[in-house]
């Protein structure tokens, strides 16, 4: 009886394990056939947007669709799956499209400025990631079991106020530039 259970052993956890990764990959075609729907409707929302956007200058026009862009995203998305977890990834999808941002404006705002300045801004930057990461680490604290004794909704909380410290550095380094 030992050695078959020595032998089932393995083949069974090889089965589980085979069975787990057939489901990652099919959830990881159903969220690429989903954001590919989510980037359509996206765009075409965007073209109807720059239509009325038409009075502001070249460079608020990009700013202005870009951040449309990334709002309807993460409006679709979360509207697709309003659960903890499908917003919590949300979220955290438009951080990212937000810090790509964010890094666009940043080299175009090095590459207007000369000499010291450059240093000046980069300077600048270095801090604000390290004020964003320890702030990241004190919320991540502040909303912990520990302190708000417990529920879901913190974990929301908590990927929406990441979401806005990324997005508010880059419109401000967005305004720098309009300057």
């Amino acid at each position: 009886m030992t050695k078959m259970k020595k032998t089932l052993l393995p083949i069974l956890l090889f089965l589980f394990c085979t069975q787990m990764m057939a489901q990652n990959d099919n959830y990881d075609i159903e969220m690429a056939k989903k954001e590919k729907k989510w980037m359509a409707e996206v765009e075409a929302l965007a073209t109807n947007f720059k239509k009325k956007i038409t009075d502001e200058t070249p460079f608020w026009q990009t700013f202005m669709l870009d951040t449309f862009r990334i709002e309807r995203y993460l409006s679709i998305r979360m509207e697709s799956d309003y659960s903890t977890q499908g917003m919590n990834q949300a979220m955290y999808e438009a951080e990212k499209r937000y810090d790509k941002l964010l890094n666009k404006y940043y080299k175009m705002l090095l590459d207007k400025l000369q000499g010291e300045d450059k240093k000046v801004l980069t300077e600048t930057q270095k801090s604000w990631i390290l004020f964003k990461e320890k702030e990241y680490k004190l919320m991540g604290t502040v909303y912990s079991v520990t302190y708000t004794g417990g529920g879901t909704m913190y974990s929301n909380i908590l990927a929406g106020r990441k979401l806005e410290i990324t997005k508010q550095r880059a419109i401000e380094l967005a305004v720098y530039l309009s300057e």
